[in-house]
């Protein structure tokens, strides 16, 4: 993953640096090493908690409407840079909370985290249940090697869903 810096600490103008599985920052003091380390990590550690994929009203109504809803997840992967953007901005404005530092010192700081080279993993098999221990209310698999999420909606009365909002909510991001 990439990623930019603009008034980070030491780093004064836009700086990039392109991470790997291992990465090294070396340098003299003072020339911004722990804001990078500090900024990156705080944000790898966070992202996943806040990212939000967009999920078409149409299609929650089509899992209430016939109990099922498949997700192609390459047309998730198109959204990852508007994702990413999105998630930078929102990380941005936390950047003093991370520090521990007053927002001030970060009213003109840039972050960006860019996808460079993504390469999607279709190996991962997904099985999850929602709902009680003595009610499901619908599951979500998918097989490994399929780049298809299967949502099933295992109550047919909406009615009878206890948290029908709760459901939509979580599969709908926030406006």
């Amino acid at each position: 993953m990439k990623f930019q810096f603009e008034k980070l600490g030491a780093l004064d103008k836009q700086t990039e640096i392109d991470t790997g599985d291992l990465t090294l920052l070396c340098g003299a003091n003072n020339t911004g090493k722990t804001y990078t380390s500090y900024a990156i990590s705080g944000f790898l550690l966070t992202w996943k908690n806040h990212i939000q994929f967009k999920i078409e009203p149409a299609q929650i109504e089509n899992l209430f409407n016939n109990g099922v809803l498949k997700l192609e997840l390459s047309s998730f992967e198109k959204q990852i840079p508007l994702v990413l953007d999105e998630l930078s901005k929102q990380y941005t404005q936390t950047l003093s909370g991370i520090f521990s530092a007053n927002e001030d010192f970060f009213s003109q700081t840039g972050f960006r985290a860019l996808s460079t080279d993504y390469q999607p993993n279709s190996q991962t098999e997904l099985q999850l249940a929602i709902g009680t221990k003595a009610t499901k209310i619908l599951t979500a698999l998918k097989e490994k090697d399929s780049k298809v999420l299967e949502i099933t909606l295992l109550i047919a009365d909406e009615d009878h869903i206890p948290h029908t909002t709760v459901v939509k909510d979580s599969l709908l991001p926030s406006r």
